[in-house]
């Protein structure tokens, strides 16, 4: 339960945060402070990332194109099919338990109970 204090400094402090921000907004009319263009070196102002920036492959160029791709394949295929394990398992039994929890309209009681029955508590 929340005191009545406790809403009133709420109350006070979203105001001074209210004021605080009108305070320090420009005034109507006035220019923002604009950005330096970058030194690009092109007319679009569009920095490029070098390749260099990401991580190294596992396999060399060569290995690749030999047949390494499959490699890549076979590991997204592995990790998708962990994920839905895993959510299959876990994810979807503990949303089905929040969710009967959630919209009971009778005690708490039944909610801890239909929890340990499917566990098998």
């Amino acid at each position: 339960m929340q005191k009545k204090g406790g809403s009133t400094w709420a109350r006070r402090a979203l105001l001074l945060g209210i004021f605080w921000a009108v305070e320090h907004l420009p005034l109507p009319g006035a220019s923002l402070p604009q950005r330096l263009p970058r030194a690009t070196g092109n007319g679009t102002q569009c920095v490029i990332s070098p390749s260099s920036e990401f991580p190294e492959g596992f396999f060399t160029k060569q290995e690749r194109m030999d047949g390494g791709i499959i490699i890549y394949f076979l590991i997204i295929l592995y990790m998708f099919l962990a994920v839905s394990v895993v959510c299959d398992e876990y994810f979807l039994p503990s949303l089905e338990i929040i969710s009967e929890c959630k919209w009971l309209e009778s005690s708490q009681i039944t909610c801890q109970n239909s929890a340990r029955q499917r566990h098998g508590l």
